[in-house]
């Protein structure tokens, strides 16, 4: 978490975040204290998106998150069950320099906690490339292939189902690689639709890739591969060819081998 420093932003920031404090006890049961606050972390970012992870302490679990832009809530998720952290997505505007951030929890009791401590974000200019997802067959298994940019090897990837925050796999590449291999994950639909994504550590800071364009997988009927793609889509000169100057196809090619044998 970064800390707000200066001396005037210092005090308003305190004096905003005592107010959420005092704000937020009359929420909470009069018959029991506040529950303790939540952590709100930095996920994973990119240049138009952040994801934040508000997180409950060890022992303690919610089953109401909100969040909060300085004292406006801007998003809240409700639970089935209790969980210990849930994440939000939050789009960061081109004009936005610094947002803050905070966020609290309500447990299956109705006791609300009290807030936990600003997270500020600063918007990112220079965006890194995004990556590429495809599908490959390495002998007899189907794998996902992750290749971010080659000017930050050893990135962390991470594989997602299309429209889910939290992702399916992780994979740390080597200090030498830039691309990461994951296995087709078992699929409960006939269609699962994957993206990838990579961090890098730039100085003290993670920065993160947008995600991939988005790749369908279909359970059970492995696509067709690379090789016999381009097998298939390839001009060959042919016989005839030479005589008439016009092209022939690969199967034109086995048709005629076939009639002169």
């Amino acid at each position: 978490m970064q800390v707000v420093s200066g001396g005037k932003s210092l005090w308003m920031y305190t004096l905003l975040f005592t107010s959420l404090q005092l704000w937020g006890r009359p929420l909470a049961s009069t018959s029991s204290p506040p529950l303790p606050a939540p952590k709100l972390d930095i996920y994973s970012r990119s240049k138009s998106s952040v994801v934040l992870v508000c997180r409950a302490p060890e022992g303690y679990q919610g089953l109401h998150f909100m969040l909060y832009q300085t004292t406006e809530k801007v998003d809240s998720k409700e639970l089935q069950s209790g969980a210990e952290e849930v994440a939000f997505t939050v789009r960061v505007k081109e004009g936005d320099s610094v947002q803050l951030f905070c966020c609290l929890y309500k447990d299956q009791d109705g006791h609300y906690s009290v807030f936990s401590p600003y997270l500020q974000l600063e918007h990112i200019r220079d965006a890194l490339p995004v990556p590429t997802l495809v599908i490959q067959q390495q002998t007899d298994v189907w794998h996902l292939l992750c290749t971010g940019s080659a000017a930050y090897p050893g990135a962390v990837f991470f594989l997602y189902l299309a429209d889910i925050e939290l992702p399916v796999a992780t994979h740390r590449a080597t200090l030498l690689h830039h691309q990461a291999i994951f296995p087709v994950p078992v699929q409960d639909t006939p269609v699962a639709i994957y993206q990838c994504q990579y961090n890098v550590l730039l100085g003290r800071k993670w920065r993160s890739s947008e995600r991939s364009l988005s790749l369908s997988v279909t359970k059970g009927i492995p696509p067709p591969s690379s090789t016999d793609l381009t097998l298939r889509r390839t001009s060959f000169p042919s016989q005839r060819g030479l005589l008439s100057g016009g092209p022939g196809t690969l199967e034109d090619l086995g048709e005629r081998t076939g009639q002169q044998e």
